[in-house]
């Protein structure tokens, strides 16, 4: 346990752990959220998406999932190679997923409607200040991902 310990604390500094813990303070808060009103969720995630409610609820329930697999990595958990790269592939199919979701509603009528990120709890209108909020998460999460992977 100490080799891993100090195996971990020479290879990174307190930067790329900082953007790590940034990434997953932003992934517990939505995933809380969502779960805060998960019986509501999977209405505004259809609205948001022109889905039916039912394939929004099986759709809901992946994406949580999916930011709760993604916590592993973010957090710097020793794990496997195998369950480290699918952790950091839940990352960032999750930012791709709700980058998806501002970009099919940014074409919308209705400039306050609500794109789900933060379930029912709050409202999170799509905009362009969400895209590049977004575009910045991904920047993040590449960041972090290629400082935690590289060769030793």
């Amino acid at each position: 346990m100490r080799k891993i310990v100090a195996t971990l604390s020479e290879t990174n500094d307190v930067l790329t752990r900082c953007l790590g813990l940034v990434m997953s303070f932003v992934f517990t808060s939505m995933l809380l959220a969502q779960l805060y009103t998960f019986d509501r969720f999977p209405k505004e995630l259809a609205s948001a998406l022109n889905l039916q409610v039912e394939v929004a609820s099986v759709l809901g329930g992946v994406i949580v999932l999916t930011e709760l697999l993604a916590l592993p990595f973010l957090l710097n958990i020793p794990l496997s190679k195998l369950m480290r790269i699918v952790s950091a592939a839940c990352g960032f199919i999750v930012l791709g997923f709700w980058t998806y979701v501002v970009i099919s509603t940014l074409d919308t009528s209705d400039l306050m409607q609500n794109t789900a990120i933060a379930g029912d709890t709050a409202l999170i209108p799509s905009g362009g200040w969400l895209l590049f909020f977004l575009a910045g998460l991904a920047t993040i999460a590449a960041w972090y991902t290629l400082r935690m992977t590289r060769p030793k």
